[in-house]
């Protein structure tokens, strides 16, 4: 059974994709930075309102 050895035909990763693929890059550093001072942001920008109760409009 062992013979066959199916595990090591099929990588962890999916056929097709590069094994080697480069690390995303960094996130960048404005918002970073915004986070510090929190009462600054919430002024500047509101939190989108809550979704819709009724999913009919939510295609609207």
């Amino acid at each position: 059974m062992e013979e066959k050895e199916k595990g090591r035909e099929s990588p962890k990763t999916p056929p097709g994709s590069p094994s080697h693929q480069p690390p995303p890059p960094p996130p960048p550093a404005g918002p970073s930075r915004t986070s510090r001072a929190p009462r600054a942001f919430g002024s500047q920008v509101t939190p989108p309102p809550p979704p819709p109760t009724s999913t009919n409009q939510d295609s609207g």
